[in-house]
């Protein structure tokens, strides 16, 4: 058989998978109407958690955009809400516009160069030459600031090219272990610097389900801390697994003082957007930092985050440049530079998780049978909070990051005060614990492009490495959460 005619038989059985799988789908999702009712469920969480479930499993098989929007179709026929009303509670509501236009603030920053020039910046420190791990701790901590403070996907393109330029001058090549093992590492660096700050997409997602649970706010500040913490030790901990486990061959770098050169500076304008950003971040943290009773506190809240956002747009879009050119191409911006199944993946994601847990559906007494036993056993609050983190992982590892967030958010705001613990704090850590699962592609998009780069590395390495970072971090993420968590919360 050809070359051709196997790969047109490979897209052949994928079309035909993709359509099954889309069956499936629409049988889930409409299968509430006809299933029997099992209770405690009512009639109502029946519909719901069929679309729930037909949607989950979608964005698991056949994609994002087109489940997600028949998921608030059907959600406005089960009694719930109408149809208009779920679309505006999904694509209406402030935690989706908040996304968005932080969005198009990060697609700015990105365009204008800003990630090249801080990732750079970070790996040239001259204190890392002839010590291969502190260069290779700077490579993840490039990856993680630029990931935290601009966008994850360009931190792990930008590190891996730095990557590859280092590998040329030391000598290594793909048959290598250490550059296999940085291909994992800036990944998983790239993860925890996005689950770092609590407007990114993980993190809207999962602080909007427990506001909608709760009816509280976690605050930026208390967020940041706790998120940077666990993210950043479990960075800590890869390192520590590649220097005493996997232990590569690292004597090029050693036996060489060669420092990587930044060839980048900032440019005029790259000043200016970096500038934005900063006054952006100091803008969203000063509400929680300022005394309540101050007139700049006080218009800060009343502005809300969607708000401060907006506000910083209009400027950019009110300057000129000397050429009286526009600052910014706001329309290039958001054609380009937003990545839409995400924002569909939100709009339907957080009014499902609100109706999934609603007092009429009888949801929140089937979790409270299905986990009784475990209560019953009386968990201390430190094994409570190592078995959820524990578990968030290993679901993450078959299951995307996402989906496991919107599954473990509603049940820790549910049970963790059952056993003394604040489910605030809980929440933050499973942003950050839902991220670190990345073994098989369907962890998370970037965990698809990781094993999409065969060039570099295999599948069966890339098994071999986050498997035990899959057994390591959740211990570090749980043992930092336990340590520094209560102090916040």
């Amino acid at each position: 058989m050809s070359v051709q005619k196997r790969e047109a038989g490979e897209r052949s059985w994928q079309t035909i998978l993709y359509y099954l799988n889309s069956l499936i789908v629409i049988a889930l999702i409409s299968g509430g109407w006809y299933f029997p009712v099992v209770e405690p469920l009512t009639p109502l969480g029946m519909r719901i958690i069929g679309i729930f479930t037909g949607v989950i499993y979608a964005w698991s098989t056949v994609g994002i955009l087109w489940p997600a929007l028949l998921g608030l179709i059907a959600l406005g026929f089960t009694g719930y809400t109408t149809v208009p009303e779920a679309f505006q509670m999904g694509y209406g509501g402030d935690a989706f516009l908040f996304v968005f236009f932080m969005l198009i603030f990060a697609a700015m920053v990105d365009k204008a160069g800003v990630t090249e020039v801080i990732a750079n910046w970070v790996v040239s420190r001259r204190f890392a030459g002839g010590r291969p791990w502190m260069l290779t701790l700077l490579i993840l901590t490039a990856a993680y600031v630029v990931a935290a403070l601009v966008s994850v996907t360009p931190a792990i393109i930008i590190c891996w090219g730095i990557l590859y330029k280092l590998c040329q001058v030391f000598g290594f090549t793909n048959k290598d272990h250490y550059p296999k093992l940085m291909i994992v590492g800036i990944v998983f660096a790239g993860l925890m610097g996005h689950a770092a700050l609590p407007y990114k997409m993980m993190a809207v997602i999962l602080t909007g389900v427990f506001t909608k649970q709760t009816g509280l706010q976690i605050d930026f500040m208390s967020f940041t801390i706790l998120a940077a913490a666990i993210g950043y030790s479990a960075v800590l901990g890869y390192v520590g697994l590649c220097r005493f486990v996997f232990r590569p061959d690292v004597t090029p770098i050693a036996q060489s003082k060669f420092v990587y050169a930044n060839t980048f500076k900032f440019n005029t304008y790259q000043k200016q957007v970096i500038t934005l950003l900063g006054v952006l971040i100091i803008l969203l943290f000063l509400p929680g930092i300022l005394p309540g009773d101050l007139g700049l506190t006080r218009f800060l809240k009343k502005l809300g985050n969607t708000g401060i956002v907006v506000l910083l747009l209009a400027f950019v879009a009110f300057l000129r440049k000397k050429d009286s050119a526009h600052f910014v191409n706001f329309v290039a911006l958001i054609c380009e530079g937003i990545p839409w199944p995400s924002l569909f993946l939100l709009g339907t994601a957080l009014p499902l998780a609100e109706a999934m847990t609603s007092e009429e559906t009888g949801v929140k007494e089937v979790f409270m049978q299905l986990f009784s036993p475990v209560l019953n056993a009386h968990l201390s609050p430190e094994l409570f909070v190592f078995l959820f983190i524990g578990i968030s992982v290993v679901m993450t590892v078959f299951m995307g990051d996402v989906i496991v967030g919107l599954i473990l958010v509603p049940l820790a705001c549910t049970y963790a005060p059952v056993v003394g613990v604040s489910p605030g704090m809980l929440t933050v850590a499973l942003c950050v614990s839902c991220l670190m699962g990345i073994v098989f592609p369907a962890s998370s998009p970037l965990a698809a492009l990781m094993h999409g780069n065969s060039e570099w590395v295999c599948s069966r390495e890339i098994y071999q490495y986050t498997v035990p970072l899959a057994i390591v971090s959740p211990v570090i993420g749980a043992l930092v959460c336990l340590t520094l968590g209560p102090l916040l919360f």
